[in-house]
């Protein structure tokens, strides 16, 4: 009895400093809620309901709960779990916005007249896809859907001038993001799954968009709750899938740049006839033009059936041979380089994101204008990652290509994302 009445008069204490120090930053929350259209008191209110109805959050870290708060206010959102949530890590709060208040800021930014995102379940019209006229989308929920299935979830948004942006992702797409989120097995994953994919969804899609630098803060406020060095395993070296499948396949070449028909031939199985094809094939793109001296010759990687042990060991060595000249390290460093660390390793993610982004804006201009905008991005780029130089010139000049194939960008990103490090452990 007496345990019960010592906790609750520690609950109730804890109550009473929550209410005194929110007193104590009234005023600052009146100063960051200046332009947001909520009224201080309503802000102030729903930050006390949230807090005193979770004991968890209460007996939190007081310290990351004020900061928690104050990051709610300097967004405009509330913490009423549709615009925003408080969210517990290690004892920490963290500041998550939802995807009701993700909405409703770019709403509110007046660049986009429509965004939304949806759950697609079983039983409902879906189609999504890409021609010369740009993105589409098909959707019409089903009377009664069957939410045991659960088929795509996809984010579109259409601009001022009706250009319209999808991004569709699988629910193996959402799981891998689930997987490397702090939080993948509590909190909102665990009792909010469809809000999650949605923003999921939104956050991929937002990349695309032409919004303000703010909105693109307000929409990565969560980084921090997720962990890349749990991300997925990396994809599999070409000379990997070689020896996994012993299907003869034909080695990228390190230094050369984006060009969907050799994507084709890399990923692609080679008959003898398409095998004479390559063999004469013509430079790579990234000799065009640029006066280098062409790549050494390298004993070829197309192995027969009877002998695809030989093959892959003289491709291997012809490989390890070139790694050893100036010219093969330099493009070691634009491809899979040494291990860096998560914050790197997602900044090279962002890059290829951004850079592929403005070369497939189509509202920004025509293809000039998109190949201005993503040299200006590469330098910028350049400075955030001083040492990964080479990785910023091949993500640039792989966007300046597809400037002019916007519709190739999945393949782009294929490309690029082969090349990205491995996150350290």
């Amino acid at each position: 009895m007496n345990q019960i009445a010592t906790s609750t008069q520690r609950e109730l204490a804890e109550k009473d400093k929550f209410r005194q120090q929110m007193k104590g930053q009234s005023e600052a929350f009146c100063e960051a809620l200046i332009g947001s259209n909520i009224p201080p008191e309503k802000f102030q209110r729903v930050v006390a309901t949230a807090v005193m109805t979770d004991t968890n959050i209460l007996f939190a870290d007081r310290k990351s709960l004020m900061e928690a708060t104050m990051r709610a206010a300097q967004d405009g959102l509330l913490p009423d779990k549709r615009e925003g949530a408080f969210v517990l890590f290690k004892n920490r709060v963290q500041w998550m916005p939802m995807i009701g208040g993700i909405i409703k800021k770019i709403h509110q930014s007046g660049d986009i007249s429509l965004i939304t995102a949806k759950v697609v379940y079983g039983g409902d019209t879906y189609r999504t896809w890409v021609d010369d006229e740009g993105e589409h989308v098909l959707y019409e929920p089903a009377e009664e859907p069957d939410h045991n299935v659960i088929r795509q979830v996809f984010a579109m948004a259409k601009t001022k001038d009706g250009t319209l942006y999808v991004e569709a992702l699988t629910t193996r797409d959402i799981e891998k993001i689930r997987s490397v989120s702090r939080s993948g097995e509590k909190g909102p994953w665990k009792d909010w799954w469809e809000e999650m994919a949605k923003k999921s969804a939104i956050r991929r899609l937002a990349k695309r968009l032409p919004l303000s630098s703010d909105i693109h803060d307000l929409i990565q406020r969560d980084n921090e709750m997720y962990d890349l060095s749990r991300a997925p395993e990396p994809r599999q070296s070409v000379m990997a899938r070689f020896r996994a499948s012993a299907t003869p396949q034909i080695e990228m070449d390190r230094g050369e740049g984006f060009d969907i028909d050799h994507i084709t031939r890399e990923t692609g199985t080679l008959t003898s006839e398409d095998a004479e094809q390559v063999s004469s094939a013509s430079p790579s793109l990234a000799d065009e033009g640029d006066g280098a001296d062409p790549a050494p010759e390298t004993p070829s990687t197309v192995a027969t059936e009877s002998e695809p042990a030989e093959a892959a060991d003289q491709a291997e060595e012809a490989s390890t041979e070139q790694a050893s000249t100036p010219e093969a390290s330099h493009g070691d460093e634009a491809g899979a380089s040494s291990a860096v660390n998560p914050q790197t390793y997602a900044a090279m993610t962002e890059c290829i994101d951004r850079l592929l982004g403005a070369a497939t804006d189509t509202s920004g201009g025509d293809v000039e204008k998109r190949k201005e905008k993503v040299e200006k991005f590469a330098a910028a780029w350049c400075n955030e990652l001083p040492d990964h130089t080479a990785f910023v010139d091949k993500c640039k000049d792989t966007a300046l290509r597809i400037a002019e194939k916007p519709a190739e960008r999945a393949k782009a990103e294929e490309y690029l994302k082969a090349k990205l490090p491995e996150v350290e452990a």
